[in-house]
């Protein structure tokens, strides 16, 4: 009597079964084994609070803040659990899942202020101006303030492809828009414009670096370029610009350097880890003069930007001296994973060699990886040289102005096919229309247009 035979999916499955086995040892084996006794402390106290604490403990939650403790290594540096991933993601990419408007809330209620150009909204035909009547058939009127905003930021958002029911009204009569949602790039290059057409002086705003920045800021310069009298010279505003994107700081300082280094990299035993240099193929703007106004705000990427331009003397700073962030985040996930985790990698070094680092971060004990050069909201002036960028042409503003400019700033560029309507809903409310602060009220942006023209001048 014959043997019988194994069918030829048991095999394959046996094979796969033995590969997958061989390839889990392998990554298992890479790991390094938590140190006992903490290992062992930590499966006993866990264990004794599940069992023995008073009241009833989240098992989950109480291991994210653990996990958290330890990736807390410096200011910099932590752990992401994965109801933060989505709001994560877009702080460090500037993208978002909704229908891509900003509002106005009011106490006589919410009115949409500007859709986002090309965005779900604005394709759906939201206009500036329109009153939101109901969202998902709950009524605007009926709730709270705290509740109109929970709503909004609950229903206006959500997964692309989805769909939300919007009733806004407008000129006096009811509209019922069905809007979905889809993925909305927020602008990290704004207000682009030209300050005196007839001199071709140029200004940009870069609020921070995500991905594609270098791009959209090039397609800007280009733009202003062709307006009437061409572009002679331009003002680089990166106030309140906290960082982002190390790579989109290279390819912007690319740009406008023709030669030599743009920043270096060092890890813990103080070896050049990476090191960035000019290419020349990628030097658009050699010899456009150039001013970069910073402020104490003014971190990570943008110190990394505003250091190349300074040390290869392609730009005049011009504000007060910035945060000081000399180190540089990586942006760890694992395929499978719902977490992040954001770790402070190496150090960044100007082409003349300074790390501007003001040494505000804590030391610990005194895949997929994306580098990040970013900043946390903390913003502190500081007169200590060892640290930031230092303006070549110092120049504060009170705290007043400063914070006008900061909110004129952070506003959204109107789209031109919504300005005039904005415009007249703004004045009708008594309401200012988006825009940056004129030199006459911002003496920082009047002192760099001031050195434009000398440098213009100067040939």
């Amino acid at each position: 009597m014959s043997s019988a035979r194994l069918p030829l999916w048991f095999l394959v499955a046996n094979w796969v079964v033995v590969c997958a086995a061989f390839v889990l040892g392998i990554v298992l084996g890479r790991r390094t084994p938590l140190p006992d006794p903490q290992a062992t402390a930590i499966r006993i106290v866990y264990d004794e609070i599940q069992r023995s604490y008073v009241d009833q403990v989240d098992g989950p939650a109480m291991l994210d803040r653990a996990i958290a403790a330890m990736a807390r290594l410096d200011d910099y540096s932590r752990y992401i659990p994965q109801l933060e991933v989505p709001r994560f993601v877009e702080e460090t990419t500037g993208t978002y899942e909704g229908i891509g408007v900003v509002l106005h809330f009011a106490e006589d209620g919410v009115f949409v202020r500007i859709p986002v150009d090309g965005g779900p909204g604005d394709r759906a035909g939201l206009m500036p101006g329109d009153l939101v009547v109901s969202i998902d058939g709950t009524r605007i009127a009926d709730l709270a303030a705290r509740e109109r905003t929970q709503l909004a930021e609950e229903r206006l958002r959500g997964a692309a492809g989805s769909h939300v029911t919007i009733v806004i009204a407008r000129d006096g009569e009811e509209r019922t828009m069905d809007v979905e949602r889809a993925a909305v790039q927020k602008s990290s290059v704004k207000w682009a414009q030209m300050l005196d057409a007839d001199r071709g002086l140029g200004y940009v705003h870069l609020a921070d670096f995500h991905p594609g920045s270098q791009k959209a800021l090039a397609r800007e310069l280009e733009t202003l370029g062709k307006t009437h009298g061409g572009l002679r010279g331009v003002v680089l505003d990166l106030r309140f610009d906290l960082g982002g994107s190390l790579d989109e700081a290279v390819a912007i300082a690319r740009m406008f350097v023709e030669a030599g280094n743009i920043v270096s990299l060092r890890r813990r035993d103080s070896e050049v880890l990476e090191r960035f240099d000019a290419d020349t193929t990628q030097c658009t703007f050699p010899d456009l003069p150039m001013v970069v106004i910073v402020n104490e705000s003014s971190a990570s990427a943008s110190e990394v930007l505003a250091g190349a331009l300074q040390d290869h003397a392609r730009a005049a700073i011009v504000g007060t001296a910035t945060y000081g962030k000399g180190v540089v985040n990586t942006i760890y996930e694992w395929h499978g994973q719902p977490f992040r985790l954001k770790l402070t990698t190496a150090r960044y070094f100007t082409p003349s060699g300074r790390n501007l680092d003001r040494g505000r971060h804590r030391n610990g004990t005194p895949t997929t990886a994306k580098r990040e050069a970013t900043s946390t909201a903390e913003s502190a002036a500081s007169t200590d040289k060892g640290g930031g960028i230092h303006p070549d042409r110092e120049q504060a503003l009170d705290d007043a102005v400063q914070e006008a400019a900061q909110r004129a700033l952070a506003e959204f560029p109107v789209p031109e096919h919504h300005r005039d309507a904005l415009t007249r809903w703004a004045l009708a409310r008594n309401s200012r229309v988006p825009g940056i602060l004129l030199p006459s009220e911002d003496r920082q942006l009047q002192v760099a247009i001031e050195v434009l023209r000398e440098r213009i001048g100067g040939g």
